[in-house]
């Protein structure tokens, strides 16, 4: 992982696989686990949580609704503060900072199985796509299934 720019860890182990010894500073790591405390899997260590500099979860109250271990028990520790863990929609409305040097520690961990994440990731690929002037703009009726007497249908 040392010299690693992304680190994802989608596991089914019971024990840590990413350390936050091992990272660079600017690594993004991004952990898939949502584990609930009947299952208290983790992903990532407490050091990787407490050198993380910009925390971002799917959803900030699943990570005590299931009392998940890889947010939480670092927070109990004090090796971070609910001030620094973000939710996903925070971050792509600008509500909260992202990344502000490129030798941040960033952490994503997928902590709800929503999918919001694919959302975010095309909203700003669609946002950059218009700056930049790219792309083609498709017509919405493209996308549309015709139904018996005319009724359209959006899948």
């Amino acid at each position: 992982m040392a010299g690693s720019d992304i680190v994802v860890a989608a596991t089914n182990s019971a024990d840590p696989v990413i350390f936050g010894r091992w990272l660079s500073d600017g690594a993004h790591v991004i952990s898939m686990v949502g584990a609930s405390k009947f299952d208290g899997r983790r992903e990532i260590d407490d050091e990787t949580v407490r050198r993380a500099e910009v925390i971002v979860v799917n959803l900030r109250e699943q990570v005590e609704l299931d009392q998940q271990a890889d947010i939480l028990m670092p927070r109990r520790r004090g090796y971070t503060s609910w001030d620094n863990i973000h939710e996903l929609g925070e971050l792509c409305i600008g509500a909260t900072r992202g990344r502000t040097s490129s030798s941040q520690i960033t952490l994503h961990s997928n902590n709800v199985g929503m999918g919001i994440q694919f959302a975010s990731v095309c909203k700003r690929v669609l946002e950059i796509a218009r700056e930049r002037g790219l792309g083609t703009e498709l017509d919405s009726n493209l996308f549309m299934t015709r139904r018996g007497r005319g009724e359209e249908y959006a899948p």
